[in-house]
């Protein structure tokens, strides 16, 4: 279900996307389980946060390895990079961060799905280049695109394909 991008060292950015999600596979575990628990506290407002959950959006997961040795404000850092570059190479192709198109003469329709992007723990991503993690996040939204493109094929074609995987070389 996920594969390393080639982009930025081999192995470091590895995605996971599944074009037609629902609202429990956005959620964490600790969140799954309140949900299924109705005497929980927090029951009635994971319900709510559930039931507004739009699948015409997309949704991106970043995580840093959790077992990473490196302090919270080095990970945060880390994944708040990857989040920027992505925004911004999201931008210069025409999409808010949700997938909406911003010019939609120009665009083609939104993008739609969930995007889990985990970052290896290894010291490369923290001693990377700008330019280095940028290129590394336009292949992550060429292969979005193309997973987008290809699942949106697949299923006018009446094939059901609930998860999609990267093929790249």
């Amino acid at each position: 279900m996920s594969r390393p991008l080639s982009g930025l060292a081999s192995g470091l950015l590895r995605l996971s996307y599944i074009q037609t999600p629902d609202a429990q596979q956005v959620m964490y575990s600790s969140t799954t389980r309140i949900f299924t628990d109705p005497s929980h506290p927090l029951y009635l407002a994971t319900r709510r946060r559930a039931a507004s959950f739009d699948p015409n959006r997309l949704y991106f997961k970043l995580s840093w390895h959790p077992g990473s040795k490196r302090k919270a404000v080095v990970s945060s850092w880390a994944v708040r990079r990857v989040r920027e570059a992505v925004r911004q190479e999201l931008q210069k192709r025409g999409f808010g961060m949700t997938g909406e198109a911003l010019a939609p003469s120009h665009t083609p329709k939104h993008l739609s799905g969930i995007a889990n992007i985990k970052i290896a723990p290894d010291d490369r991503i923290l001693k990377a280049r700008s330019a280095e993690v940028k290129a590394a996040a336009s292949t992550l939204v060429d292969s979005i695109q193309h997973l987008h493109a290809k699942s949106s094929h697949d299923r006018a074609r009446s094939y059901p394909q609930r998860y999609a995987r990267a093929s790249w070389t």
